[in-house]
């Protein structure tokens, strides 16, 4: 909800139709129709290329933000996820996701309007005063730091197994089905530091004057350490080596097993996890700048700093490449390739599925609990 532009749209449900027995596949895109185009014309999109016949199986109308509300629709079904915006879901599910629709359309349209009077309590700058916290302001700030607990929790519990998978890719290319590693060139940068102590002058005269800005900076008082929350996940952290990826060569996937499903499935659950709480946290936020309102801070909730910034004077690259483009070019250091690794969002194999869930696994389990699991699955001893 941090986007410029905020669109009204249309969700479309689409199925695919096997046209010799005329049975659904049970793969479903959810996809988004805005400005002029109607789910209609999607769908017929969606049908070049397809030999199954597209069909459209459900629509949630007039959807104020429909991006997010298309994101955070993904993000609730995760775990079915079959690949991009196909996800894997029973006819007799369909009454259940068109019902969550309407709750989370109106969920969208609350947070639409807080975001757009957020912005204009952005705009204006700050009185300079602070007030006491009420009981609301309390609870609302209780609940961002549950949220953001979680989000750390889950964040790292991704980043440990991303870091297992890699290691049990070997030297190799990857996991197929679950993780990719790929290189990428590691381009060129200036070296702004090395320029400025050999030509001073230069640096001096290649100084732009920044102008006059606006700052607008929001701040919760929530105060979050993941030792705190989890010595055993944090000391696994510090565990993982600054150069995962060293003496790793080009080569053939390897084929998945258990033990790297298992792992995938954590890392796909957490990363729900994640995009949830980060959802969660904006909302959250956005209630929090209504009750602070003008003033600059709730004092032990948050704060709000609001006004101008003065101009200043920055070194441009841009001024050096234009009017000395051979001294500029002799500053450019060639960055040396660097591996990329990605763990699939989506699971192509067969998997068994789970009740669709509105909700967060932390609603119904204990942070204990789910971090000893999520330990279990990493073959590692929980040290609480």
């Amino acid at each position: 909800m941090s986007k410029k532009f905020i669109r009204v749209g249309e969700i479309y449900l689409t199925g695919e139709k096997n046209r010799f027995t005329k049975q659904f596949s049970g793969n479903i895109k959810i996809g988004i129709a805005q400005e002029k185009q109607t789910s209609e014309d999607r769908s017929k999109k969606h049908q070049t290329g397809n030999s199954h016949e597209i069909i459209i199986l459900g629509k949630i109308k007039e959807v104020e933000d429909a991006l997010v509300f298309e994101q955070k629709l993904h993000a609730y079904l995760s775990m079915r996820r079959l690949y991009g915006e196909w996800f894997v879901i029973a006819e007799d599910e369909l009454p259940l996701l068109e019902a969550y629709g309407i709750i989370l359309k109106d969920q969208v349209r609350v947070s639409v309007e807080l975001l757009k009077n957020s912005k204009r309590l952005g705009e204006i700058k700050d009185n300079g005063l602070t007030r006491e916290a009420r009981d609301e302001e309390i609870n609302l700030l209780k609940k961002l730091t549950n949220q953001k607990e979680r989000l750390i929790i889950s964040s790292n519990i991704c980043k440990l197994c991303k870091a297992e998978l890699i290691k049990l890719a070997g030297l190799g290319s990857g996991i197929e089905d679950v993780l990719s590693i790929t290189t990428k060139s590691g381009g060129k940068s200036f070296d702004k530091d090395q320029f400025m102590k050999d030509h001073p002058e230069l640096h001096e005269e290649c100084m732009v004057v920044k102008p006059e800005g606006w700052e607008s900076k929001f701040t919760s008082q929530t105060k979050i350490n993941l030792k705190t929350l989890s010595p055993a996940i944090a000391e696994l952290i510090k565990e993982i080596p600054a150069d995962i990826h060293a003496d790793r060569k080009k080569s053939k996937k390897l084929d998945r097993n258990e033990i790297t499903t298992q792992l995938h499935y954590q890392y796909l659950k957490h990363n729900r996890e994640e995009e949830l709480a980060k959802y969660a946290i904006q909302e959250l936020e956005l209630e929090l700048k209504q009750r602070t309102g003008e003033y600059l801070a709730i004092e032990g909730v948050s704060s709000w700093k609001r006004g101008e910034t003065p101009a200043k004077k920055e070194f441009s690259s841009t001024v050096l490449q234009t009017k000395y483009p051979d001294l500029f070019a002799k500053y450019q250091v060639q960055k040396r390739d660097v591996w990329e690794t990605e763990v699939e969002k989506y699971r192509p194999y067969q998997f068994e599925k789970e009740e669709i869930s509105f909700e967060s696994i932390y609603q119904y389990s204990s942070m204990e609990d789910i971090i000893n699991e999520s330990l279990t699955v990493l073959k590692k001893e929980n040290v609480h």
